[in-house]
């Protein structure tokens, strides 16, 4: 659905918290015709905060929001992006995508993390998923309910 610029990485990252089918460009990737053409070829709709870009993404026929560049704030770039593309806050999926690559993750057993966790986190959770096309790892640590509230803000504003 979305191909973020850049400048859009962290942005694209909490759109695969929430569910929402986001990448972002390689490393390899940084020119903005390269990110264009892959957004046109991929009919995504590009996210940028850049004026120049979103004109000629938009003269290629490439759907862009444009995030203005004085809203640097995530939650806010998130609230823009659901209301510009008429994501609802009922219609985000319950599930989290992989923030690396935008994979499905899932539930898996303990075992399969040894040597991927640290060894304190083994000890202490038992509850993990991992990316299916990747395999990072994912636990409910304590930075779990700060992004649970920023969900739960986000879409919030988005009902509003």
């Amino acid at each position: 659905m979305f191909l973020t610029d850049m400048m859009l990485i962290k942005l694209g990252r909490w759109l695969r918290i929430m569910g929402i089918d986001s990448v972002s460009p390689a490393p390899t990737e940084v020119d903005d015709d390269i990110i264009i053409y892959r957004a046109m070829k991929e009919k995504r709709v590009l996210l940028t905060m850049d004026r120049e870009m979103a004109q000629n993404a938009a003269s290629s026929g490439v759907k862009t929001i444009l995030i203005p560049s004085t809203m640097i704030d995530v939650e806010d770039q998130l609230v823009h992006v659901m209301k510009a593309s008429g994501i609802t806050a009922d219609s985000i999926q319950k599930r989290v995508l992989c923030t690396e690559c935008g994979s499905v993750v899932r539930e898996v057993e303990s075992d399969e993390v040894e040597g991927l966790v640290p060894p304190g986190i083994l000890a202490t959770t038992d509850q993990f998923w991992k990316c299916k096309s990747c395999s990072h790892v994912y636990w409910a640590g304590s930075h779990w309910r700060n992004i649970q509230k920023t969900v739960a803000k986000v879409k919030a504003c988005v009902s509003e």
